[in-house]
């Protein structure tokens, strides 16, 4: 059975958009033009994944997707905006409204990856699956990150930042924590990273485990 995405954007543009760069995505799309109409979608459809922009008139993204939480808690939420207001998204990720907010345009690799990724991450909240299937999944989900062939080491350190911050919005960041230290582990020894982005990475991980300890 197909995961099915929602995507709610008021403008015709940005829907186009999506759907060109989503054409290839083994995903069952439904498409809402407000609030409104891609309420009545989740009402009468099972939906895994809800998009949303955020300025859209009638009802702002955020408060939609707040709604959405309240009515359908079992979705993976983002949000879209082509103005973040950084208060605005980090009371969105906090309040537990949205897993990540991505900025418009937004690259259809990224959105793409979060959403496997997110679905993934759900798919194995089952402690004894997670035990079996989350080590190897995030093994090669975090080499790839860490290796960063073709990227800046900013753009690595970008990638890492929102793994973690996807994986504590979804209740995963033991494992993720865990799993990541190893493979960090085993590309230093391959020397295949930067010294200072190594160390950087595991100051990320040092304040992650101190916020899983507070």
């Amino acid at each position: 059975m197909a995961y099915r995405v929602l995507v709610v954007d008021d403008e015709d543009e940005a829907l186009a958009a999506i759907k060109r760069a989503m054409r290839k995505e083994p995903f069952e799309f439904f498409w809402a033009r407000s609030a409104q109409q891609a309420l009545e979608i989740l009402g009468q459809e099972r939906v895994d994944v809800v998009i949303s922009d955020e300025q859209m008139p009638g009802m702002a993204g955020t408060e939609f997707l707040a709604l959405v939480r309240e009515r359908f808690p079992e979705t993976i939420r983002f949000l879209l905006s082509g103005h973040v207001d950084s208060q605005v998204a980090l009371r969105a990720i906090t309040d537990g409204w949205v897993l990540r907010v991505f900025q418009k345009p937004c690259y259809a690799h990224e959105l793409s990856r979060a959403i496997h990724r997110a679905l993934v991450l759900r798919a194995v909240a089952d402690d004894a699956e997670r035990r079996t299937i989350m080590p190897a999944w995030l093994q090669n989900e975090l080499l790839d990150d860490l290796e960063g062939r073709g990227r800046s080491p900013e753009e690595t350190a970008r990638r890492v930042r929102e793994l973690l911050e996807e994986a504590s919005a979804s209740g995963e960041l033991e494992p993720v924590l865990d799993q990541l230290e190893e493979a960090l582990e085993r590309v230093e020894a391959r020397g295949e990273m930067p010294q200072s982005l190594a160390l950087q990475i595991w100051r990320m991980i040092r304040k992650s485990r101190q916020r899983l300890s507070t």
